[in-house]
């Protein structure tokens, strides 16, 4: 499931970051965006375990929920900031 998550998502995330990268930063950009994925990727597992082994599943359930949240107001942020800027 990695290897097809990996495949189908990386390169359209990776193209994501470059086309918002602002100019003359896209070589840090991507780097910062390849650490931040493989961070995800293999410590996601090691964080959902510990909170599941200390605060059961309901906890770990609400920490994904949040984290959408979070980024459901980023992207609401970004799509009106676009449109009053033209």
């Amino acid at each position: 499931m990695l290897g097809l998550g990996y495949g189908l998502t990386y390169s359209v995330i990776h193209d994501l970051a470059a086309n918002e990268a602002p100019m003359g930063l896209m070589p840090q950009s991507l780097l910062l965006f390849s650490l931040s994925y493989f961070i995800g990727v293999f410590g996601f597992p090691l964080i959902a375990g510990n909170l599941i082994a200390s605060s059961g599943i309901q906890t770990m359930l609400h920490v994904p929920l949040l984290l959408a949240a979070a980024n459901l107001a980023i992207v609401l942020f970004r799509i009106t900031h676009r449109v009053r800027n033209g």
